[in-house]
């Protein structure tokens, strides 16, 4: 495929000889022949053999992480790049990953992101949107049902627009205060609201969860994944899921301090079968972006329990016999 750039037609310019694999790197100059690939399409990503930059840049992100001890967004990595010149602009990044928390996901540094002040106000303003819109107080289900819902109508190439706004996820939240509460507490607290807080008529111990979950298999015979959980925590008399994940942060936290070893549960060859059938069902090709777009309407699973059961999408190709 012919990418529409002509400083970018010689494979070359854009992938100097000289750049070494990102554990031998001494990043100087690595970027400044570089340019972005002005063909956004998940096709043109797939013709271009992108590893060793994708390496280059997550490290430079770890770099800055381990060295500020928080990891960047955008307007943090165009600052520190007026200080060092060396480091690949937002716009270079931008072309190799779909969005800026792709590449902070990627180098594995997303719990370290700076909480600000400002970024709390956002959260508490998004928090009071919410209620004056729905008339109840967000916990964690609700939240997500309505951050999907609003976040599905906005373009993401758009999504840095001061027009619009994506709503921030419940994983954010949990960063910015302790937990939906807190949040609650805050924003009641800010717009002078008349409201209280119900409050469960029992407010659990960590060890009394940890007990239940324990308990779990013996009374249901079922392996304590979030699906049964769900099915069976009321007739059980056991907290919410949404309880766990409050208290532990995520519910493999959770079944890994209740000595259980977790695994997604499905077996290779079960997800294999599903990505060798997608070609069939959809008439596509299983990449990311297709299958984030149509596994729903086929009953496949999500890629992100594609990714967590082989570590990566390209294994998970690997395994079913697809190329990358």
């Amino acid at each position: 495929m012919n990418i529409n750039n002509k400083k970018s037609d010689n494979k070359s310019e854009r992938y100097p000889e000289t750049i070494e694999p990102a554990e031998e790197v001494n990043s100087n100059n690595a970027f400044n022949d570089i340019k972005p690939v002005e063909d956004k399409s998940h096709s043109a990503r797939d013709t271009i053999d992108t590893t060793e930059m994708k390496t280059l840049i997550i490290t430079k992100i770890r770099k800055f992480t381990k060295n500020k001890g928080y990891a960047p967004y955008r307007a943090d990595w165009e600052k520190e790049r007026k200080i060092d010149h060396d480091l690949p602009s937002v716009e270079v990044i931008l072309s190799y990953f779909p969005t800026w928390l792709d590449v902070i996901k990627e180098a594995g540094v997303i719990n370290q992101r700076k909480i600000t002040r400002k970024s709390r106000d956002k959260i508490i303003r998004q928090a009071f949107e919410f209620y004056n819109e729905t008339g109840e107080l967000p916990n964690r289900t609700s939240w997500e049902v309505y951050r999907k819902k609003h976040n599905a109508r906005l373009n993401r190439y758009n999504s840095h627009s001061r027009r619009i706004e994506y709503i921030i996820s419940y994983q954010r939240i949990y960063m910015a205060f302790e937990n939906f509460d807190e949040l609650n507490k805050e924003m009641i607290k800010r717009y002078n609201l008349n409201l209280t807080i119900k409050r469960n008529p029992r407010r659990y111990k960590n060890e009394e969860i940890i007990d239940q979950i324990k308990e779990f298999r013996n009374k249901t015979g079922k392996k304590p994944t979030v699906k049964t959980w769900n099915k069976y925590y009321k007739q059980l008399g056991f907290v919410s899921f949404g309880t766990v994940v409050n208290r532990f942060g995520s519910w493999n936290k959770a079944l890994r301090r209740a000595g259980i070893k977790h695994k997604i549960g499905y077996s290779d060859e079960y997800l294999i079968n599903q990505i060798k059938e997608f070609k069939d069902k959809t008439g596509k090709k299983p990449t990311e972006r297709t299958w984030n777009k149509y596994h729903k309407q086929y009953g496949l699973v999500g890629i992100g329990t594609i990714i967590y059961h082989f570590g990566s999408w390209n294994k998970a190709l690997e395994s079913a016999g697809f190329e990358k």
